[in-house]
């Protein structure tokens, strides 16, 4: 072929023999090692998608059964009272504030007790109540506010100095429902406690920090401030999710309580603070339904 005309071989000359082509044998390499490197990336990112850890399970043990999120519920039952039920306290003018039930355990008596935000305890107001699922039309007292501080709390049980301050309440489980309590302490009915965090693994962690409120359900984000009595994470929260748990979690359904969520700044729902409950548990001499040595304060 030539110039892209055939010409055709005269009769009696042999026909030429091609000239054997020899492999390219840089050419081979370069793509042995181009696909051996690109392999070698895909293997990498595969191991990172399996095992890295994500913004809302930490890669320990990524098998957490799915709560409620994103919601925004009116009020909130659950089968029994749970931490994360809607609990509310009647008013003298007939109004109800709507907050929600923490972590469960015992005062250093053995008598159940469930945590609340301070702030839920309104001068004046009845005792807190929850509903069940099967009837939410019918109040069920959940108990007595015993110990209680707020930032305008004279005689804090909860030792801040000038500048802090922790909001927390004791509510002392009704006498008719304390044999439910342990029974009941799972978060949302699913999450099991099985310690508690303290200051000093916020402070050398990556943490992120998950609550459970009734209004808006579970949110987690990174934590973005903390000191030894409180915590502040990137997650958003609702009026009503006052006193909600926040906990980190562990995996396969098991999380560990880090604090009582007591409000946001001015303005900023997707900013959340909380008190943290290993100073809480230490000055009330209490402790949460678990066996780990931090789920229990001096004490109790």
């Amino acid at each position: 072929m030539t110039g892209g005309v055939y010409a055709p071989v005269p009769p009696g000359v042999p026909a030429p023999t091609p000239t054997p082509v020899k492999p390219r044998r840089r050419i081979l390499r370069r793509l042995l090692i181009t696909s051996l490197g690109l392999a070698t990336v895909l293997a990498v990112a595969f191991v990172a998608f399996v095992f890295w850890p994500n913004p809302t399970v930490p890669a320990d043990q990524p098998n957490m059964t799915q709560v409620m999120t994103g919601t925004d519920n009116d009020w909130l039952s659950f089968d029994d009272f749970v931490p994360g039920t809607a609990i509310a306290a009647d008013g003298s003018d007939n109004d109800e504030y709507e907050c929600t039930l923490g972590f469960l355990g015992r005062d250093n008596s053995g008598t159940p007790i469930g945590f609340t935000a301070g702030h839920c305890d309104r001068p004046g107001d009845d005792s807190p109540h929850f509903t069940r699922k099967a009837d939410e039309d019918t109040p069920v007292e959940l108990g007595r506010f015993t110990t209680v501080q707020t930032a305008d709390t004279p005689d804090k049980v909860v030792k801040t100095g000038p500048d802090g301050w922790s909001d927390f309440a004791v509510i002392e489980i009704d006498p008719s429902l304390t044999d439910s309590a342990e029974d009941n302490a799972r978060i949302a009915g699913v999450y099991r406690v099985t310690e508690v965090l303290d200051y000093e693994y916020l402070l050398n962690n990556n943490v992120t920090l998950c609550k459970f409120g009734f209004v808006s359900g579970e949110t987690c984000g990174k934590v973005i401030g903390h000191d030894n009595l409180t915590v502040e994470a990137e997650l958003y929260s609702a009026s009503g999710d006052s006193g909600s748990p926040a906990y980190v979690k562990f995996g396969n359904d098991e999380v560990a309580a880090v604090g009582i969520l007591r409000g946001s700044p001015e303005g900023e729902d997707n900013i959340t603070e909380f008190s943290l409950l290993a100073p809480i548990l230490e000055a009330t001499s209490s402790s949460l339904f678990c066996d780990d040595p931090t789920c229990r304060g001096n004490g109790s």
